[in-house]
């Protein structure tokens, strides 16, 4: 669980096109750590230091075990004091870690306030034995759609080369100028896996089965605005 430079630099970019700065009151899922150039390790510092960067008037973390600012079980009942609260919920890779989704997401949906945004990064293939999913990207659009939210992106992230193949192929398209290991968007309606090797992934939104691997510990970043506040709706296909 925590906040890298990339995941980091999408919540800027994202923030700043949506107008969420400054003043937001900001959930962040997780005894979040930062993996940044100006983190020194030190949860509670490192946060400040977020809040600052970013200009927020409220941050806080939730989480069962470790020190968050919020002590809580995100499975459990809501006490009435969270509701409405936040203008944005950040999950830095929690939710894949949560037995019961639904009912976190249920959660992180009353923690929002009407015009609130959810930010996720999770697991979209690998990491075995950290965690208990991988979430695709259709779970995520219907979801959000579903629950009155507007889809403001989708994105994939190739970013570990650890076998000779994978740093090869990744030397080779740098050589050729073309990015690694950065977040890319993937259409809001590209649920369906068409090309993969060791530095991407090509989605498209008609029915592919081309796809002849997957790469190791791939993560996917969704966005969403809630546009207005519905009953919660567990999807449907």
């Amino acid at each position: 669980m925590g906040i890298d430079a990339g995941f980091l630099d999408r919540i800027d970019q994202i923030g700043k096109r949506e107008a969420l700065f400054p003043d937001s009151s900001v959930l962040i899922l997780g005894d979040c750590k930062f993996y940044t150039a100006w983190a020194c390790g030190d949860n509670t510092r490192d946060l400040a230091h977020f809040r600052q960067l970013f200009g927020l008037g409220r941050v806080e973390t939730v989480d069962v075990v470790g020190d968050p600012t919020i002590r809580l079980d995100l499975q459990k009942p809501l006490p009435s004091d969270l509701v409405a609260q936040f203008d944005i919920v950040i999950d830095a890779g929690t939710l894949f870690w949560c037995f019961d989704i639904a009912a976190v997401l249920q959660n992180c949906l009353s923690m929002l306030k009407d015009r609130g945004t959810m930010m996720h990064v999770c697991a979209l293939t690998g990491h075995f034995g950290r965690g208990y999913y991988n979430i695709h990207p259709k779970m995520f659009r219907d979801f959000y759609r579903q629950n009155g939210f507007e889809v403001l992106g989708t994105e994939v992230r190739v970013h570990k080369q650890t076998s000779r193949l994978a740093r090869l192929q990744k030397r080779l398209w740098e050589w050729r100028g073309r990015p690694v290991g950065n977040y890319f968007p993937i259409g809001k309606d590209a649920l369906f896996l068409k090309n993969a090797d060791f530095v991407s992934m090509e989605f498209t939104e008609e029915l592919a089965f081309e796809a002849a691997m997957l790469p190791n510990d791939a993560l996917f970043l969704c966005a969403a605005k809630r546009e207005k506040r519905l009953p919660f709706v567990r999807p449907i296909p």
